[in-house]
């Protein structure tokens, strides 16, 4: 009842999947800082980060739920996913700098803002190549 096919790029599945899994461990592990379980992804999150690790599990919420959106053909989610990826950003660039405080970045300061910024204008990028897919 009321049910549409609904035919999606390939692409477009490939890349939300990919946001699917990558949005969802982040805030799985975004969830567990904030509770004070070890991260999954091996690191130790700094003792006043909490408001930066609970904006950062927001701004992962965020490129998830656009993603779902967008999973779903909505215009919405490239709008949502576009301003999680920037908040993400400016949290991974706070998140640097409180390591660097507490001499426990595990790799170069830079390394991990670059990787995260090449990483969302990437999927930015490819996102908005599907967009005449979207509808209202």
């Amino acid at each position: 009842m009321g049910q549409e096919n609904i035919i999606r790029p390939t692409f477009l599945i490939t890349i939300c999947i990919l946001t699917f899994i990558g949005s969802g461990v982040e805030v799985l592990d975004g969830l567990l800082g904030i509770i004070g379980i070890p991260s999954l992804l091996g690191t130790n999150h700094p003792p006043a980060s909490i408001s930066i690790q609970i904006i950062g599990t927001i701004a992962s919420g965020l490129c998830f739920f656009g993603a779902l959106l967008m999973w779903n053909l909505k215009k919405i989610g490239f709008i949502l996913y576009v301003i999680g990826a920037i908040i993400s950003t400016i949290i991974s660039i706070l998140i640097v700098n409180l390591y660097t405080q507490v001499n426990e970045m595990p790799f170069s300061n830079t390394t991990l803002v670059i990787i995260v910024i090449i990483t969302n204008i990437a999927f930015i990028s490819m996102y908005y190549a599907n967009r005449n897919h979207l509808k209202n």
